[in-house]
């Protein structure tokens, strides 16, 4: 059920399951990023996020800089 999910994954990775996909969604936007293949838009569309700019704020909150200013630094 929903509340067990929760709770396992609150036991075992002390996090939720929407925080843990989040997780994994940005660390795959900075494998995307390092490629400097697509701009910071197409990233955030293809790791999942519906919204460039709400991608720019968790990816600021998780990594502690801009996907934009991440791009230019990198490689």
């Amino acid at each position: 059920s929903h509340s067990t999910l929760n709770r396992r994954m609150a036991e075992l990775l002390q996090m939720s399951p929407v925080d843990y996909i989040k997780k994994k969604r940005l660390n795959a936007a900075l494998v995307l990023l390092e490629q400097k293949k697509l701009t910071v838009s197409e990233v955030a569309y293809s790791v999942g996020f519906s919204s460039p700019s709400y991608f720019a704020k968790c990816y600021k909150e998780y990594f502690g800089t801009s996907p934009a200013s991440r791009k230019k630094i990198v490689g």
